[in-house]
């Protein structure tokens, strides 16, 4: 009897923790291990991991509590969430059997403050805007699947580097293009300003030169008309 209680209490603790969206790494406990691959607590385990909210229905698990159930409204949220970045509330209260608009969106706010999906909640539009999500439990069989969405996004990141770096150079040679062309343009501007400058320095020296080479007026021809007049007058005194 022991060897039953212990790990469907085990299996009852973690798919009723909040926080806890993840359950694979309980199939490592011994006393789980021991389990028959098609009991009722395997059936559980696989449901928590795998399974959404209407999956529970008829299938051979035991009772579920009311945080069980709201646990599996939750992972089916996360669920939804995985390949879509918004997600009208309609589709969610359907998948969910909800009615209350407040309790689905208790629900999300949940998942919210625990970091398991970032997003918000567009109520004007009952639409659930989605970021990011973190990944349930996935089966062996999934594998080749995850691993072509993980070569997907690498191919996406990668090209969205060579993009970045393309764009980083073409920055780069642009601006060094520009600061040639501001360059070269202030070196014209400063040959411009000099040539200005000696055109105006000849300019006014050849205007000195010539105001420094207006004749004086002869002091001979004045003498020699003081000389005339001289004797002019005095020939007029012995008439």
């Amino acid at each position: 009897m022991a060897s039953i209680t212990i790990p469907e209490e085990i299996i009852k603790k973690a798919t009723e923790a909040p926080n806890v969206f993840t359950f694979a790494e309980l199939r490592d406990v011994d006393c789980i291990k021991a389990l028959a691959p098609n009991s009722q607590l395997i059936n559980l385990l696989d449901l928590f991991c795998y399974g959404s909210y209407g999956d529970h229905k008829g299938a051979p698990i035991p009772p579920l509590s009311d945080l069980q159930i709201r646990k599996l409204r939750l992972l089916t949220i996360l669920s939804a969430c995985e390949y879509r970045h918004n997600i009208s509330y309609d589709d969610l209260l359907k998948s969910l059997e909800l009615t209350s608009l407040r309790e689905l969106e208790d629900l999300i706010i949940e998942l919210i403050y625990a970091d398991a999906i970032v997003g918000k909640l567009n109520q004007q539009k009952r639409v659930l805007l989605i970021e990011s999500a973190i990944g349930r439990d996935f089966k062996q069989d999934d594998l080749p699947k995850v691993k072509s969405d993980l070569d997907s996004w690498c191919n996406r990141v990668n090209n969205s580097l060579k993009e970045l770096a393309d764009n980083l150079n073409t920055a780069s040679t642009c601006k060094a293009e520009y600061l040639a062309t501001k360059s070269a343009e202030s070196a014209s501007t400063n040959n411009n300003a000099a040539q200005v400058i000696e055109i105006m320095e000849v300019d006014t020296g050849v205007g000195d030169e010539e105001s420094n080479s207006i004749p004086e007026p002869s002091t001979s021809l004045n003498d020699k008309g003081r000389r005339i007049t001289t004797r002019v007058l005095q020939k007029g005194r012995k008439v």
